[in-house]
C-alpha cells in the first residue's frame, strides 16, 4: 500500500496509539509520513551495517 494510501486513522491503528498521542508527536499527516520514512531509513541502514559486518567479518 505504501504511505500514500493509508489515512490518519489507519496510521493511528498501526501505531496502536490514540489520535491525541499521534498528533502530539506528529502534528500533520505529512509529519507522520516523514517520521515513518525516517524510521524505515534507520532500520534499513542498521540492517545494512550488520550485514556488511557479518559478510566482511569486521568488528
Amino acid at each position: 500500500m505504501g504511505f500514500a494510501g493509508p489515512g490518519v486513522e489507519a496510521l493511528r491503528a498501526g501505531a496502536d496509539v490514540s489520535l491525541r498521542t499521534l498528533y502530539k508527536y506528529f502534528p500533520s499527516r505529512e509529519a507522520m509520513v516523514v517520521g515513518a520514512l525516517r524510521h524505515r531509513d534507520r532500520v534499513y541502514t542498521g540492517w545494512i551495517g550488520v550485514t556488511v559486518l557479518l559478510i566482511t567479518g569486521r568488528r
